[in-house]
């Protein structure tokens, strides 16, 4: 059996509908690049919602060097890192007003 990794969320959700407009699920289901770890499956049960993702041995955060880490842009986001800058070009996180 493979190893997972689950994130459950805070809130709680009363549909299906609900949990498939959030933003972070719309997210994952459309990125794909190898240093984002992928989203497997999303699980409602009881009104509690879980992420389940893909399982890794190490951090892409520890990997980085030092240097990279501390060049943040406003987002947070490492400038130069593929992952972050895959997701400005897609605007998947673009500021509302």
């Amino acid at each position: 059996m493979p190893q997972v990794a689950i994130k459950k969320m805070k809130r709680k959700f009363y549909s299906w509908e609900e949990c498939m407009n959030l933003r972070e699920v719309k997210s994952l289901r459309k990125l794909n690049h190898p240093c984002i770890v992928k989203l497997k499956e999303v699980i409602r049960e009881n009104d509690e919602l879980f992420f389940v993702f893909e399982f890794l041995v190490s951090s892409q955060h520890t990997a980085q060097p030092r240097a990279q880490q501390q060049q943040q842009n406003s987002h947070g986001c490492v400038r130069g890192h593929p992952p972050c800058a895959q997701k400005h070009r897609r605007c998947l996180f673009a500021m509302q007003r």
